[in-house]
């Protein structure tokens, strides 16, 4: 059945005695909870996991309007990237690029889940393997033999894919030219962009886009969560703490300028409680950035929490508050914003 390391077998991959256990393998018992929360469109497992369908080719959200597929046609993936990696495009409709996060395809190995971090931020479009294993304190090897066994991946396919996954939200969301689309999503040609959009998605750029969008000053992007999301209690939080001539915040918003690897920005995040997202309005001087930029925007609203699972370990101490989350990353991803 579907397995974080399903590829492994078709790579002849050798596994070493001195790394862990695959991550996510799932259990029958998941699948049967997998198979209820998608034919329920239960958005509180939005991002925890992603739908296959071998007829089409394609894959999903749970949350996806589409017409729910037959079991027998369906395969369940912990991850968009393991869903791509293994032969399938992402579905234009209900667009996996654009779905919270979930740890727990990560695991526990602290290797890997900074060295995930550090490529979901842009490490490898900045330097080479050397460069980032020698951040993490471990050998190229051992690197590459960690991605293997947990991910069935190399680092720089793991790399490539997230970068298709950011350009394909690009292009259906924002009005960017292709050619600002490719760097800002890490790409250093427009050849191997388009080249690559057709070997792994299947479509090229222009195919995706389908329709222009209006020019406009930044991009508009939409940041999905998984309910609840007690947002009132955290705008009261950060409206408190506001720094004037530096942060914003309405009823339904918040915002603030920022500095990142000498890229200078501001955005502002509008929230639309009905559709469990927010609409990010952001301004960027230098888009090669971008992926570090939204990644700290996640941690600073901890968006890709599962507050479900927080919230059955803290039941009694949330009960007057369901959906209360407020991340221990907000003092650290504001100094990384601050950061020159």
């Amino acid at each position: 059945m579907p397995k974080t390391a399903s590829y492994l077998a078709a790579s002849g991959y050798t596994e070493a005695n001195s790394l862990p256990e695959p991550v996510m393998v799932f259990s029958e018992t998941e699948l049967q909870i997998f198979q209820q929360a998608r034919l329920a469109r239960d958005a509180r497992f939005d991002g925890r996991f992603f739908v296959a369908v071998t007829s089409t080719g394609i894959f999903c959200r749970n949350i996806c309007p589409a017409p729910a597929p037959k079991e027998q046609h369906v395969r369940y993936y912990p991850s968009a990237v393991a869903a791509l990696a293994a032969g399938f495009r992402p579905c234009l409709r209900c667009r996996p690029d654009s779905a919270p996060g979930s740890a727990a395809w990560r695991g526990t190995n602290s290797t890997l889940t900074r060295a995930l971090r550090l490529i979901d931020e842009g490490a490898l479009q900045q330097g080479a393997m050397p460069a980032l294993a020698a951040r993490l304190g471990v050998s190229e090897r051992y690197l590459r033999q960690l991605f293997n066994r947990q991910l069935g991946l190399s680092p720089k396919r793991y790399a490539l894919l997230q970068q298709l996954l950011l350009a394909k939200q690009l292009l259906q969301s924002t009005a960017l030219p292709v050619t600002e689309v490719a760097l800002a999503s890490g790409f250093q040609s427009i050849r191997s962009f388009n080249a690559q959009c057709k070997q792994v998605l299947k479509l090229s750029p222009g195919e995706i886009r389908k329709r222009e969008l209006p020019a406009a000053a930044g991009i508009s992007l939409f940041l999905a969560y998984r309910p609840l999301f007690a947002w009132q209690q955290l705008r009261q939080f950060l409206q408190a703490r506001l720094l004037s001539g530096l942060e914003w915040a309405g009823n339904d918003y918040y915002g603030r300028t920022f500095t990142l690897r000498q890229a200078q920005g501001h955005f502002t995040l509008y929230h639309q409680p009905d559709l469990h997202r927010f609409r990010l309005q952001l301004e960027l001087d230098h888009w090669p950035v971008l992926p570090a930029v939204l990644q700290q925007i996640r941690r600073l609203f901890d968006l890709d929490v599962d507050i479900n699972q927080v919230e059955q370990h803290l039941a009694p101490q949330l009960a007057r508050l369901p959906g209360y989350c407020l991340s221990l990353d907000h003092k650290s991803a504001s100094r990384d914003f601050a950061r020159s």
